[in-house]
């Protein structure tokens, strides 16, 4: 009688716990849906943003919608924010369309700087504040001041690209990072300047940034 008492108890104690089982793994799936659910709309949300900038630069919907997919590769490609990216492109297209650059130098520099930024190891915040003081240097035709402080202190390679781009300028002239304190409050470093750098340093930044382990 004992041993049936004994059997039976252990029976509706491994139902117990069968029937907890099941209510926990049914819990853990609603979880893991509702997260996928605020993913998803977090993601839709950023997609809408994105869109809105780039129909600022391009002509229709169709153009946004397609000029955001070549920016999520290039996103993705640098390790970067898909919204942030987004916005970079969007103040440096309208920055390059004003010296003559086209839609896909744009493109070219932002993944460009991006990459150059995610090399020096800035934390999220710090490179979205260095990706802005370039961009606003862009926008406003030269760099100096706070923007020139911040390329010197978080981008020495594209300070070395812009010293080369201006020593081939001046005829032969060897132009050195250092030489840039003196040559930045004389208007020198123009955007053209800065978007011919960035080019320049395209291939070299491509291949230190192929050996980064991304976190």
């Amino acid at each position: 009688r004992l041993n049936q008492i004994l059997n039976q108890g252990t029976r509706y104690h491994y139902a117990y716990g069968q029937s907890l089982s099941g209510i926990l793994s049914g819990l853990n799936s609603i979880a893991a849906a509702s997260v996928n659910v605020m993913k998803f709309i977090d993601f839709g949300d950023t997609y809408q943003r994105s869109i809105n900038k780039l129909t600022l630069v391009t002509k229709s919907a169709e153009d946004a919608r397609n000029r955001l997919y070549t920016l999520s590769e290039g996103a993705l490609a640098s390790y970067g924010n898909l919204e942030s990216y987004t916005a970079l492109y969007t103040r440096l297209d309208m920055a390059l369309k004003n010296i003559g650059g086209t839609a896909s130098e744009a493109i070219a520099v932002t993944q460009t700087l991006s990459k150059t930024v995610s090399l020096a190891g800035l934390t999220s915040a710090e490179a979205s504040s260095a990706l802005l003081q370039i961009s606003q240097a862009f926008n406003k035709g030269k760099l100096d001041g706070d923007e020139f402080r911040t390329v010197m202190e978080t981008m020495p390679p594209l300070a070395d690209a812009i010293a080369r781009e201006l020593s081939r300028a001046s005829g032969g002239v060897k132009i050195l990072r250092g030489d840039l304190l003196n040559l930045a409050p004389k208007g020198k470093i123009t955007a053209e300047v800065m978007k011919r750098a960035v080019i320049s340093m395209a291939e070299e930044i491509d291949a230190r940034f192929a050996k980064l382990t991304p976190t």
